[in-house]
């Protein structure tokens, strides 16, 4: 088994997936390291990549005008960085800054989706694993706008 393929076993997303499926993904993808305070992801930029963070955390941001960026998120090992190369126009929504040195799986994303084409039994698979991420990636954008707004259950209107 190779070392990706073996990394990628371990990780919560990707664990009920088929063998297959996996190995699938693996073809896609390589190890890679962040020092501190990289810049892994620019908001509007080309999303050609995602990562899974072996270990480190990694900070999603996003730009307020004038003002200091904005935290919506903290990721941490075993968890998917990068969801934006799933739909056109593949541009990033956020930035992402490595907060300590960050451990990673890179996987390119237009090999991903030229196999997850071709299989499509295993693609719709991954997608569902996908998708439970970007709803958690929804509610945590959700909370945190509630949070900075100071605004409260009581009054939000048909929630």
């Amino acid at each position: 088994m190779s070392d990706i393929k073996a990394i990628l076993s371990k990780v919560p997303l990707f664990k009920q997936l088929p063998d297959e499926a996996v190995t699938l993904l693996s073809e896609c993808a390589e190890e890679v390291s962040f020092e501190a305070e990289t810049q892994i992801l620019t908001e509007g930029a080309m999303a050609s990549t995602f990562y899974v963070v072996k270990s480190g955390e990694v900070s999603l941001q996003v730009q307020q005008p004038q003002s200091i960026p904005l935290v919506i998120q903290t990721i941490n090992g075993n968890s998917l960085l990068g969801l934006s190369w799933i739909s056109p126009p593949y541009q990033w929504s956020f930035d992402a800054i490595a907060l300590d040195k960050v451990e990673a799986v890179e996987f390119h994303a237009a090999c991903v989706r030229e196999k997850l084409q071709a299989h499509p039994e295993y693609g719709f698979l991954i997608m569902q694993s996908i998708l439970g991420v970007f709803l958690e990636r929804l509610q945590a954008t959700r909370t945190r706008m509630l949070d900075i707004y100071g605004v409260t259950k009581e009054v939000i209107p048909g929630d």
